[in-house]
């Protein structure tokens, strides 16, 4: 499709970019549900926060006048290393990204701060200005297979519990519809990972 329709018009290439890359992003996904992400099938390594956080960021809000959206980022001072695996790390922040941009629409914003916080852990928060959660559905946003996107697979947020639990994080959600939802990620950074605790 690249090839053919590269000459039409600007905007085109880039809808394409987002396309693979989500398509790419569902591949991880479903490789990570065969083995439910399992720890012994990846490496744990030391991560620099700052610099992952750029990365997802620069994937998951690309710069597309279609977007329409004021992103805000705000990452504080020294924040200390995680040790996890990449993948899930990855995961944790692509996915809720993606969520609160799929929430927000033209002239919405979303705001996304990372500080540490005591007892070494980091906290991330992600508020975007979209349509909210109903409130008798938010305790099951986190569910495999649930979804309050009319083309959602359910298995984005269900992903990113799972990987935040897996390292003895926490991840906390509140939303009012026509208001918005905001995300609290807390992640050890110093951590027993819990297939090897006894």
């Amino acid at each position: 499709m690249q090839r053919k329709m590269n000459d039409r018009d600007e905007s085109t290439p880039k809808q394409l970019d987002m396309i693979r890359s989500e398509v790419e992003r569902s591949d991880m996904i479903l490789t990570e549900l065969m083995g439910y992400a399992r720890l012994s099938e990846g490496r744990v390594e030391k991560i620099v926060v700052k610099q992952e956080l750029k990365d997802v960021f620069a994937e998951a809000f690309p710069r597309d006048p279609a977007f329409g959206a004021h992103v805000d980022g705000n990452v504080s001072g020294i924040l200390p290393s995680l040790m996890m695996q990449r993948a899930h790390l990855r995961e944790i922040l692509v996915n809720v990204f993606v969520n609160a941009r799929e929430a927000t629409s033209k002239g919405g914003t979303i705001e996304i701060s990372c500080k540490p916080s005591p007892n070494y852990t980091i906290e991330i928060r992600v508020k975007d200005s979209g349509v909210g959660v109903p409130k008798d559905k938010i305790a099951r946003i986190f569910e495999a297979y649930f979804t309050t996107k009319e083309n959602g697979t359910g298995l984005g947020l269900a992903i990113v519990k799972q990987n935040t639990e897996l390292y003895g994080g926490e991840i906390e959600v509140e939303s009012e519809l026509g208001t918005g939802t905001e995300f609290v990620l807390v992640l050890p950074t110093r951590v027993l990972l819990q297939d090897n605790q006894s």
